[in-house]
């Protein structure tokens, strides 16, 4: 019998103890999910194109290709959010928030309109495959 929502009786939860201090009500643990409604951001992933494109002056022509459009969250980041790994550091002006895609790597860069992102790192939310964290910095 539920009395109150996020709440269930001990005994229909298979006869298990109670903890010290608990009356007859359990938490239920409710998972972190998704807000999709905050996606309200189509992105371009794009990846560089094979080399091969050259100008009049014999120069290679960097080439983005769009792999994937995706809905996503665009965020400022908090002030001024440094990574330092590798002796590298990597400053991040942006967090962009997306379901999980297997595709996206620093390799790849994010683009939202007319505006470029490159991407520093991306993080799989507590590694259950179902968000993405992608740190970013804004090409200027």
């Amino acid at each position: 019998m539920l009395t109150r929502p996020g709440l269930i009786n001990v005994s229909q939860n298979g006869g298990q103890r109670k903890p010290p201090g608990a009356t007859g009500l359990l938490a239920v643990t409710i998972s972190k999910t998704m807000q999709i409604g905050k996606l309200r951001h189509k992105i371009e992933i794009q990846a560089k194109a094979e080399p091969g494109t050259a100008n009049a002056y014999g120069e290679t022509i960097e080439e983005w290709l769009t792999v994937l459009k995706v809905w996503a969250s665009i965020n400022p980041a908090n002030g001024k959010q440094l990574y330092v790994a590798e002796q590298q550091q990597a400053e991040v002006s942006h967090v962009v928030s997306m379901r999980y895609c297997d595709c996206l790597t620093p390799r790849h860069r994010l683009k939202f309109g007319d505006r470029i992102f490159t991407v520093n790192f991306v993080r799989n939310v507590d590694e259950r495959n179902i968000e993405l964290e992608v740190y970013c910095k804004e090409a200027v």
